[in-house]
């Protein structure tokens, strides 16, 4: 999986933002299940998810008190980099 990802702060918090796709989010379980694995790149680290949502707004999934009044301003400062991670083949049964 290649993605976006870089490091932000919000209020003393040191915290890693990825994009990912909306699918990630829109189905119940694979944000949750996809964080930990993440925490592999970015060890120590609070992981938040973010995709795009209507009129191009970004939608957060992560810990409540991080994601809560995040936006386009708080993104400006990340120095996003192209990352890669092997993820397990799943198993759709």
């Amino acid at each position: 999986m290649k993605f976006k990802g870089g490091i932000a702060e919000k209020e003393g918090i040191t915290f890693a933002v990825v994009q990912v796709g909306r699918d990630v989010l829109d189905v119940p379980g694979r944000a949750r299940d996809l964080i930990p694995q993440l925490q592999e790149i970015f060890p120590d680290m609070n992981v938040v998810l973010m995709t795009r949502g209507k009129h191009n707004a970004p939608i957060f999934y992560g810990r409540p008190d991080i994601v809560n009044g995040l936006g386009d301003v708080a993104l400006r400062h990340v120095e996003w980099k192209q990352y890669t991670l092997k993820l397990p083949d799943r198993d759709d049964d």
